[in-house]
């Protein structure tokens, strides 16, 4: 059984770590679940990308909505947690509602293990995250990683530079095992 996921707003606006995520949930290499607020959260932070990034960003999650119903669930409001960032309730709701495993952010101070561990949760980045797929499950990873081309459909983004544009993402640990298999 995959590791069900919630991810953070921070990983679902940048259009290259929405696409992984993405990938990764349609080859079942983990389940993945968003709430309305999350989305909502994804979408503000979208305004203050390029148009372009924002209009992607938008019509991505508009097909999230309607193709993936599933992937979409309302949290039910669980104990205060006392996280530094009291807006970030939400999320842990989301995850102690789903039944998460993992909480995927790049703002891992404002999950620490401390209030994470005792509900059976940890917050991990998405290059630490995909990683721990790599290791797993390296060739389906892998096949997701190598379809960003196609399902991203941008002129900045072909197989030639997927390596880059991921190490850009932030992807580093990624791109090392993706380098070291080729070598």
């Amino acid at each position: 059984m995959p590791p069900l996921i919630i991810p953070d707003t921070n990983i679902l606006a940048p259009l290259i770590k929405r696409a992984v995520i993405e990938a990764l949930a349609e080859r079942g290499l983990l389940a993945l679940r968003v709430t309305p607020k999350i989305l909502a959260e994804a979408e503000h932070t979208l305004t203050r990308l390029s148009e372009e990034t924002a209009r992607r960003g938008r019509e991505d999650l508009a097909r999230w909505r309607k193709v993936y119903p599933d992937w979409i669930m309302e949290p039910a409001p669980q104990a205060e947690t006392n996280l530094p960032d009291p807006d970030d309730q939400h999320i842990m709701d989301a995850a102690i509602t789903a039944g998460a495993q993992t909480i995927v952010t790049e703002n891992l101070r404002d999950f620490p293990a401390k209030q994470l561990s005792p509900l059976g949760l940890r917050a991990v980045s998405t290059d630490r995250f995909l990683s721990e797929r790599m290791a797993s499950h390296p060739d389906e990873t892998r096949a997701a990683l190598l379809s960003l081309p196609q399902r991203v459909k941008a002129d900045f983004l072909t197989p030639e530079t997927l390596l880059p544009v991921l190490r850009r993402a932030g992807l580093k640990r990624v791109v090392k095992q993706m380098a070291a298999d080729h070598a």
